[in-house]
């Protein structure tokens, strides 16, 4: 079957998902660029977003759906867990950092850089997840799974900001996190394009 092509920008962290998602089962994928906001990127996604995938005559859009999709297409280690319980665990932190984490810590550090209570709010987001990794290794129970990746790429936007170390002072189990998976093979290679 043919390769995997996400289109999208490189310092998307939706973007680095779906990429650490093809690393993580050893799938081979090529990175197209987007002209953004551009007719041709509404038809691939339609409502402007990245990533979007194309495998052969397959294509998705929404981060989730990519990476249920390389978990499932592809050989490789299981990037869910196999226990029910796990598996909802798992979508809790991704419906989290999508519904909360992206906005109020990525989405803030765009433009001149966060307010102080901007700040405080970002905290109190990586708060619960910094909480829930001083009891696992990972978010999903003690193997990396699919909210380890989604949620890595926004922690590490945040990590590398130049307020990162004020986002993530109270977050000890979230850095020591961050630290273990950006130091697997091939993840720092998701950093650039």
């Amino acid at each position: 079957m043919s390769t995997i092509t996400l289109f999208g920008f490189p310092p998307s962290s939706f973007t680095r998902s779906a990429r650490l998602a093809c690393v993580a089962k050893g799938v081979d994928y090529s990175l197209a660029p987007l002209d953004f906001k551009s007719a041709s990127h509404f038809e691939r996604h339609p409502f402007g977003k990245m990533p979007v995938m194309e495998h052969g005559d397959v294509r998705l859009f929404e981060t989730a759906a990519i990476l249920d999709y390389v978990d499932a297409a592809f050989d490789g280690p299981a990037l869910m867990p196999t226990s029910t319980l796990e598996r909802a665990v798992a979508r809790q932190w991704m419906s989290a950092a999508a519904d909360s984490v992206y906005d109020d810590v990525v989405g803030i550090l765009h433009g001149d850089g966060p307010t102080d209570d901007e700040v405080a709010v970002a905290r109190s987001r990586l708060a619960p997840f910094d909480r829930a990794l001083a009891e696992s290794t990972h978010l999903a129970g003690d193997a990396m799974s699919l909210a380890d990746l989604y949620v890595l790429p926004m922690v590490t936007y945040a990590a590398v900001s130049s307020v990162g170390d004020a986002l993530l002072a109270d977050a000890p189990n979230l850095r020591r996190w961050r630290e273990a998976l950006e130091a697997r093979d091939g993840f720092s290679d998701t950093l650039s394009s």
